[in-house]
């Protein structure tokens, strides 16, 4: 097993492409620089991966892998989680709201950077990314968890994570650049998504996208259902403003 020391980061203008997409308005930065600072401050992101053949441990893999490829899981640490639980259990559920959004952007930043270290120790390029719960069984989770070998990152009978800001993944490569992967998009069947992840390079990717608009997309958390944790966060919310509105009303 290798494990690797992740080095992601957002600039102001990252942290304000961020915001846009979450909805926040340009009077929110202070704010949200300030989560992002003390998320930075302990944040500790990793990668751990073995490298070798697996077509025939994920059968669901045949067609896409070449003879080598990598099992993989990224974490950004245990930091999050508790800041937001910290935030969550004062009642600063904007902040927390931030940091998972914040969490978001880092995450994908992990995967880029987990992928560019992998191109520089074996001169292969990552073509797709194939997920547990996607384009793997969920129980694709535990014959990674295996064989990687790590002990930072757990998981419990229903496949959730913890530090929930992990994932496992399999790095299918390929030799040609011209099959790079895009993004995390590039593995997902779904190109009439609003929210794509537009590609760069010259592969398969790429030319299905190449009349869309080139802005980068990655998706928009507004748009999809809440976590089972944030669903009791903004309805306890919720619940408290209509309290308070009906003692107003009395």
């Amino acid at each position: 097993m290798e494990k690797i020391q992740l080095e992601i980061s957002l600039s102001d203008d990252e942290l304000k492409t961020a915001m846009s997409r979450y909805h926040y308005e340009d009077a929110d930065f202070l704010l949200f620089s300030q989560v992002y600072g003390e998320i930075m401050e302990q944040l500790r992101p990793v990668g751990m991966y073995v490298y070798g053949p697996f077509r025939q441990e994920f059968p669901e893999a045949e067609e896409e892998a070449e003879e080598n490829g990598c099992q993989v899981i990224v974490s950004l640490g245990g930091w999050p989680d508790r800041l937001q639980e910290k935030d969550t259990s004062r009642g600063m559920l904007t902040e927390s709201f931030m940091a998972e959004c914040i969490c978001t952007e880092l995450l994908l930043q992990a995967y880029e950077d987990m992928n560019r270290k992998i191109r520089e120790k074996y001169g292969l390029w990552v073509k797709k990314m194939l997920f547990p719960g996607g384009e793997l069984p969920f129980e694709a989770m535990e014959n990674i968890f295996r064989n990687v070998g790590q002990e930072e990152v757990h998981y419990n009978q229903c496949y959730v994570l913890s530090p929930k800001k992990s994932v496992a993944y399999l790095a299918v490569l390929t030799g040609n650049k011209d099959e790079i992967c895009a993004g995390i998009c590039a593995s997902c069947a779904r190109t009439d998504c609003p929210n794509r992840q537009i590609g760069t390079g010259k592969g398969t990717a790429a030319n299905m996208e190449k009349e869309r608009c080139r802005e980068p997309m990655w998706p928009d958390m507004s748009g999809v259902p809440l976590p089972y944790g944030y669903q009791r966060i903004f309805h306890r919310n919720t619940v408290e403003k209509e309290s308070v509105r009906g003692k107003k009303d009395e």
